[in-house]
This record gives structure tokens, sequence and C-alpha cells, in this order.
């Protein structure tokens, strides 16, 4: 009920102190409505990423890839197996709904998805995954996070238009 929704969240909306509170009180509000031609997407300007993930079925493809990942050894087009020991498909239900503002759960699960190879708060910590390249070949890597040198720069990899490596600006 549009109506009901609009009554219960009008009055919340003119609390919020910030973006994501806007945000997140908006995914809430979509949510109640359980409409899949609704939806808020946020903007992930402060969200970091080993790689980012498209998810096809239930299969988790690994797509682009940060210099942290890429040193690690995770490369675009490997399937994600497993994050720290557990099944994706153990982990993706468990992520919290309310915390990846979706307003269905279609959009629930992809927005899960997106969140597998996010870097930990500790930034010491140790991501550790299972992953499948192309030819069926099943790996262990653990991902820790570092920063770019200053003479590395991410560009378009030349496999796939989306996938992007890290390259060694010449020293020329």
């Amino acid at each position: 009920d549009w109506d009901q929704v609009h009554v219960q969240y009008s009055p919340l909306i003119e609390t919020v102190k910030n973006d994501q509170e806007y945000f997140e009180m908006i995914a809430h509000m979509l949510g109640e409505l359980e409409d899949a031609h609704c939806d808020v997407v946020e903007p992930a300007l402060d969200k970091k990423l080993y790689a980012s993930i498209i998810n096809r079925g239930d299969l988790a493809i690994i797509d682009l890839v940060g210099y942290s990942g890429e040193m690690a050894g995770l490369r675009s087009g490997m399937l994600l197996l497993e994050v720290n020991k557990k099944r994706v498909e153990e982990i993706v239900p468990t992520i919290d709904v309310f915390t990846n503002n979706a307003s269905t759960p279609w959009m629930r699960k992809i927005r899960a998805y997106e969140d597998l190879l996010a870097i930990p708060e500790d930034p010491d910590a140790v991501l550790s995954v299972k992953v499948m390249d192309q030819n069926g070949i099943e790996s262990d890597i653990e991902i820790k996070l570092l920063t770019p040198p200053a003479d590395w720069q991410p560009q378009l990899s030349n496999q796939t238009e989306s996938a992007v490596e890290w390259r060694k600006i010449s020293d020329q």
C-alpha cells in the first residue's frame, strides 16, 4: 500500500542527518513495497572492493579487479567459489538485506554479490578466497590491502572490454 508506506516513512525521512541515512531510509521504504520496478541506487563512492562481482544465476564472476586483488592473483572472468572458507551460496543469504539497500529480493541478492569481495574494516585483515579460472583450475588466494605504487595505474584490459589491469607506467 503506497499511501500507507508514505504515511509511515514521511516523518522519518525528515529526521535523517546525512546522505547515508537518507539512502538507507529510502531503501527500507522501497523494501516495504516489494515492487521490482522501484529501486534506489546508492552512490558507492566510499565502498572499497578488492574486485567487483557479476552475478549470473548462482555464479559469482569476478569482473573489475583492483590493485590488491590483481597483485594477489585475482583475474577478470574467474569464478569466485569461497570467501574465508565459506561457499558463496552460503554467504549471500547471510548478508544483511538492510545494509545493501535494495527494494526487492532479486536486488538484495545482486547487492549481496557485490559485497563478497569488500575490503574488510580492519586494514590488516587478510581475505581468503577460492577461485576457478577459465580452464577449470581452482586456486586459493589470500588478498591483503596494498597501496598502489605511484608508478602504477589502472588500464582497461585487452581481454574483455570491462576488465581493468594494473600496469607500471613506462619510464620513458
